[in-house]
């Protein structure tokens, strides 16, 4: 994994990695309009036009008032495929732009089912 760091944020790094030919950004604690404008600028520099964008945004802890809006604005203009990104954890519902998708995993069971399955030890 990279740590990408600009001056927008400052101590704040976003890290970023390239798996199995998807591009994987990860948030840190707060989410700022700052955050936003240096999140498009990651997607726009690493995507290679190939498989998917994930954005962990698991461990935001705070969203300020103006960085969805940034978000949006930014992403709408990049030329970003957005079919082909996704917001990992419930943040993801706040920062994404209109239409985004989330991922969110469910708390509880030990296969990592959540404990909703039929068949799996995790619903006994």
């Amino acid at each position: 994994m990279k740590e990408w760091r600009s001056e927008e944020t400052g101590s704040q790094p976003l890290v970023v990695a390239q798996r199995k030919g998807n591009l994987h950004v990860y948030l840190d604690e707060v989410f700022t309009g700052d955050i936003a404008r240096s999140l498009v600028s990651v997607m726009r520099e690493h995507y290679r036009g190939q498989g998917n964008i994930f954005i962990h945004a698991l461990d935001i802890t705070t969203v300020s008032p103006d960085a969805q809006q940034v978000f949006s604005a930014l992403f709408a203009a990049s030329g970003l495929p957005a079919a082909k990104v996704y917001f990992k954890g419930e943040k993801g519902f706040e920062i994404g732009h209109e239409g985004a998708k989330v991922i969110v995993y469910q708390r509880g069971g030990q296969g990592g089912c959540g404990g909703g399955c039929k068949k799996c030890r995790c619903a006994a």
